[in-house]
């Protein structure tokens, strides 16, 4: 009787002893299971919201060539000037109201690195002749994107003296006291598209003094005081599918020769193209719809009697609306 007393008690204790190491074995694989899947998720996060860059609140930003030592200073540049890994620019406020250079951001001197201005802000630039938001100055390679680049003293973007190949694409230039963007000085194949350049003191886009091969594109030049696009002494470039609405002249031309200028949009203007002294140019498909009552009278009234002024001409536009629709 002894003996098999002690077998029960033997059997039992080994049923409590391995249902107790299954519910241990269970818990455990249940907690790598649980931890797994907590891993997974968190992996997914981390892919779906990656670390976002840091913002830079600076007075100016002035690079003479010295692109490492920037680079190798400052939190707010990164790259290498390669192709592949170009200089990067990005995510800074500038109020320029106390920069020495009397620009925001001031490039010069850099021919043969690669760089990138992205997603910066830059306002208050001075008031002297070459100042400007953003200038680039016998700069090449350079791209200027997605930055914001109105209310300066001169210029919202600028590029001056032997500056090729950049791109100044999807800024915005607005309510600049002289141009929003701006090529002066032999700057030749270049490229500016996309961009929003409306109400500027005197042209939306101005490119002066032999510049060349450029292709002026998609952007939105509006309410501007004289040009929407003002070619000056230049030739050889595109300037296509363009929207310039509510200037004095939508695309003016002056002794600029051998440029097409295809498929714009051009309403509201005193004259949607306005030639001097130029030859051999294209037009095509361009969409003219020019206004019955010149744009500055129209501003002038506006800015003598206020409301009133607006409601009259509003009223008389809505009467004789506009001059026939044609395609030039």
């Amino acid at each position: 009787m002894r003996n098999k007393t002690k077998i029960k008690i033997t059997i039992g204790v080994l049923v409590i002893v391995i249902a107790f190491l299954s519910i241990c074995n269970c818990i455990i694989f249940n907690n790598l299971g649980e931890n797994d899947v907590s891993l997974k998720v968190q992996d997914e996060i981390n892919l779906k919201s990656p670390k976002k860059s840091g913002y830079w609140n600076l007075q100016f930003i002035h690079i003479d060539g010295n692109w490492s030592h920037t680079a190798g200073n400052y939190t707010w540049c990164s790259g290498d000037g390669s192709w592949n890994n170009p200089y990067i620019i990005e995510n800074v406020t500038i109020d320029a109201s106390n920069s020495p250079t009397g620009s925001g951001i001031l490039i010069n001197n850099s021919k043969n690195d690669y760089f990138f201005i992205n997603n910066c802000t830059v306002y208050n630039a001075g008031i002297g002749y070459n100042d400007s938001g953003i200038k680039l100055e016998n700069t090449n390679n350079g791209t200027i994107t997605g930055s914001k680049c109105s209310h300066n003293g001169r210029f919202g973007i600028f590029l001056y003296n032997h500056c090729k190949n950049n791109t100044i694409s999807g800024n915005t230039a607005n309510e600049n006291y002289n141009y929003g963007i701006y090529l002066f000085d032999d700057c030749d194949n270049n490229t500016i598209s996309g961009n929003t350049v409306n109400d500027n003191d005197y042209s939306g886009i101005r490119l002066y003094w032999y510049c060349s091969n450029y292709i002026i594109s998609n952007n939105s030049v509006n309410y501007n005081e004289w040009d929407g696009i003002h070619l000056d002494i230049s030739g050889y470039g595109i300037i296509s599918g363009n929207t310039a609405n509510y200037n004095r002249y939508g695309i003016h031309l002056y002794k600029s020769h051998s440029n097409i200028i295809s498929g714009n949009i051009l309403i509201g203007n005193d004259e949607c193209i306005f030639e001097q002294e130029c030859e051999e140019n294209v037009f095509e498909n361009n969409d003219c719809v020019e206004a019955e009552i010149p744009f500055m009278i129209i501003i002038a009234i506006i800015y003598t009697v206020g409301g009133i002024g607006l409601a009259v001409v509003i009223i008389v536009l809505l009467l004789k609306r506009t001059r026939v629709s044609e395609s030039i």
